[in-house]
């Protein structure tokens, strides 16, 4: 449809069509009246019709309220999915996981762009947990991928703390990695089915994909709102509040690798007379963002500190939902959904729907269905107050 943008055609959920490229499927015809798309913005929907003379191979753009009859053409994207239990924690899972590509849109593709794509696709970068899920990933998943193009591909474990970790704090038991040479690396693998640790921030041209994964039913309809990471112990006192400049230096993000709006973390940074103490100041070799209270010259401020060895278990957790769980009188379906209220990020001209639903996505959601009397009331009283306050 293009509902949002008159002539800019987006799939329903709002997501984008590479370099909108779906106009080389309308009809085409010697009478240019018969031309399509030919409706203007009072046809948004795109429809395909079998029983049309001169073009039912074709696209063409009728009007959304009434004109398609209970026809879809629905799609499902490939996904291979693994339930098991791990022997190292005795826990059942259920992960789809699905191969995605550097965007022809961008010029980065390091861990943080990869981590992106995988939460605009809905999901995130592939965990490697045990060695079962790794050889599922190398062989099933990847397996068709690399018998086609010769290419390189992130997946979603580090190095960061020392020993393998996972950026969505799984547990790492896998055992058939190869040892890191030293710390701040990510795992890739080739199309050889070969793989190694690079630096996070590498930004190279045989780089072009990475592995997403997504819950299955164990913990289907129940994205993660809160989370929690554990740093190897030491005998400082620094808190970690999970911002890094990992992958592009002076360039904090969250832990997930989603971007603080205009780099604006600098701000929380000490600056000393003495210029030697001025935060950050340790470049390259500390990534990680950390506060200490023990701290005499700067308790409440930010310091950047090596990831490796210098946090103890303490972390900052934040959340930043209101949550609703009830049972619905119209269909009588139990439901939990956490909302939260996001903005128009500043780097964006437009903020039309599926603006919005892109934003939604790429903060880890969907945006908010309004299903009943009793869902509404609460957007608008429990989670909008404040904000319209």
């Amino acid at each position: 449809m293009d509902v949002a943008v008159e002539d800019t055609w987006t799939h329903l959920d709002g997501t984008s069509i590479a370099n909108n490229d779906f106009w080389s499927t309308f009809w085409v015809d010697a009478v240019s009246t018969n031309t399509q798309p030919n409706g203007g913005s009072g046809q948004n929907c795109a429809v395909i019709n079998s029983r049309n003379v001169p073009f039912p191979n074709k696209t063409q753009d009728k009007l959304c309220l009434n004109y398609p009859k209970d026809e879809m053409l629905c799609y499902k994207k490939v996904v291979n999915c693994l339930n098991w239990t791990s022997s190292a924690d005795q826990m059942y899972r259920e992960h789809c996981y699905w191969f995605t590509s550097k965007p022809l849109s961008i010029s980065s593709w390091t861990i943080v762009d990869a981590m992106v794509k995988c939460q605009e696709d809905g999901g995130y970068i592939a965990s490697l947990i045990d060695d079962q899920n790794y050889q599922f990933i190398k062989n099933d998943v990847l397996g068709t991928v690399f018998s086609l193009k010769s290419t390189q591909v992130w997946l979603g474990t580090h190095s960061i703390i020392g020993s393998p970790s996972n950026w969505n704090n799984d547990p790492a038991f896998v055992s058939l990695l190869s040892p890191s040479s030293s710390s701040e690396k990510c795992v890739v693998i080739d199309s050889n089915q070969i793989q190694s640790w690079i630096p996070c921030n590498t930004n190279s041209s045989a780089l072009t994909g990475a592995v997403c994964f997504k819950h299955g039913l164990e913990n289907s309809g129940d994205d993660e709102v809160t989370k929690r990471f554990n740093i190897s112990a030491s005998a400082r006192g620094e808190t970690f509040i999970g911002v890094m400049d990992v992958a592009i230096e002076d360039t904090w993000t969250h832990l997930d690798g989603s971007s603080i709006a205009n780099n604006d973390f600098w701000s929380t940074f000490w600056v000393d007379a003495d210029l030697r103490l001025n935060q950050p100041n340790g470049g390259t070799g500390q990534n990680c963002a950390v506060i200490n209270k023990r701290s005499f010259r700067l308790p409440n401020k930010t310091q950047d500190k090596s990831c490796t060895n210098v946090f103890r278990d303490e972390m900052l957790c934040y959340k930043k939902v209101n949550c609703l769980k009830w049972n619905s009188s119209a269909d009588q379906q139990y439901r939990e959904h956490c909302y939260w209220f996001t903005s128009k990020p500043s780097s964006l001209t437009s903020w039309t729907i599926v603006d919005a639903i892109n934003k939604c996505r790429e903060d880890g959601g969907y945006l908010a269905p309004l299903i009943d009397d009793l869902n509404y009331q609460f957007i608008r009283d429990d989670v909008l107050s404040t904000v319209f306050s």
